[in-house]
């Protein structure tokens, strides 16, 4: 619960207001002595550069065949950052393909991982895409799957339950409200979430004065959890794939490194332009950086590589042809480009169509494991 704040402070002077960044008191320090990662597109979403430190093992469980190891990290800034490694069970010295799998946004912050994760019969905390766990069935197909908790989600998440700015207090306090009202059960995660969907907007104002960008610390933590994936040896390659918001954090984490040799990016390909005038409102900060649409259209970025402007890594999109977040003429001008620059620089692009809306349908998960895993 937020601390209260009632009446006049001393001498009359008004109430001091909590803080904006609960939990991040130690983020401008960071961000003021970071330089800044090296490259066109980090340059413009402004990644800092930096490395993770204090690796620890933690939990270890086997579920369904599969060997499952909790790490945590830190990342310079904020609470500790957390991820969990799948393997087949007894995988032995043997070396996997990798996957690192990154969860969407959903507008749920109080969880991460666990949209991808599922730990065993009693895990309450799993959602899943069409009830299956993405991380957990690529894991079953023979990958090395490493799933991160993302810059305010999960383990990265701001403490609103501690200390909550006055406007994420206020959203929350409406949302509380009318759910009690209809009779709805309010439980701690939903208070945590209905704060955090107003709370982004504050982060992404704090990342602007502090010369960087919402996507650009979602992009730095990616990358400091494909160290961490690489570090641990198990992975003879490494892909990334996601749903939504975590197709684009895969999409951008390619671009950025270049050891991601392939992308998997379901419902999150269009162009800027298409956004506008009626479909920026269904986004949220990570599609939306400011100046970023003055560089590139969004399929353009991803050829946006450290290393040059050609693609280098090979691309699936999956796309939902009722998907209500994206125009279907700005879904088709975005595989016009891609199709453009991705054959003509030897790269394999696989772009599918399905009926659906705004999912990721069992379908879709096993069309993304045969295209990262070669079947």
């Amino acid at each position: 619960m937020s601390r209260a704040v009632t009446g006049p402070g001393e001498g009359g002077a008004p109430p001091a207001r909590p803080s904006a960044i609960p939990g991040y008191e130690d983020w401008p320090a960071f961000q003021s002595a970071a330089r800044p990662r090296p490259g066109e597109l980090a340059g413009w979403l402004g990644v800092p550069l930096g490395a993770p430190a204090d690796l620890r093992a933690g939990r270890h469980w086997c579920h369904a065949g599969l060997d499952a190891t909790e790490y945590t990290w830190s990342v310079g800034f904020g609470p500790r950052a957390r991820g969990v490694l799948l393997r087949p069970a007894a995988p032995g010295t043997a070396r996997l393909p990798g996957i690192l799998a990154l969860h969407c946004h959903g507008g749920r912050k109080f969880r991460g991982l666990e949209k991808l994760v599922e730990s065993g019969p009693d895990n309450a905390d799993f959602s899943g895409y069409e009830g299956q766990a993405l991380a957990n069935y690529l894991a079953a197909r023979g990958a090395a799957v490493f799933v991160p908790d993302a810059f305010t989600w999960g383990s990265r998440r701001f403490a609103l339950d501690r200390d909550c700015p006055l406007r994420a207090a206020a959203h929350r306090d409406a949302e509380r409200a009318r759910a009690l009202a209809a009779g709805e059960e309010w439980t701690a995660e939903r208070d945590y979430d209905a704060a955090a969907a107003e709370h982004e907007h504050t982060v992404a104002k704090v990342a602007g004065l502090l010369g960087t960008s919402f996507a650009g610390l979602v992009a730095y933590d990616d990358l400091l959890a494909l160290e961490v994936f690489a570090s641990l040896g198990v992975a003879s390659s490494i892909s990334t794939c996601g749903f939504s918001g975590g197709g684009g954090r895969a999409l951008v984490l390619a671009a950025l490194d270049a050891r991601v040799r392939a992308a998997s990016v379901a419902c999150m390909m269009t162009t800027f332009e298409s956004l506008l005038p009626a479909y920026t409102d269904a986004h949220s900060w990570l599609l939306q950086t400011p100046h970023l649409a003055r560089h590139a259209e969004w399929p353009q970025l991803a050829a946006r590589a450290d290393a040059g402007r050609e693609p280098r890594f090979d691309l699936q999109v999956l796309q939902g042809l009722a998907d209500p977040l994206f125009p279907e003429a700005g879904m088709r001008a975005a595989e016009r480009i891609l199709r453009d620059g991705w054959p003509r620089a030897g790269r394999r692009l696989d772009v599918r169509w399905y009926a659906g809306g705004h999912v990721m349908t069992r379908e879709m998960q096993s069309a993304a494991g045969d295209f990262l895993l070669g079947t």
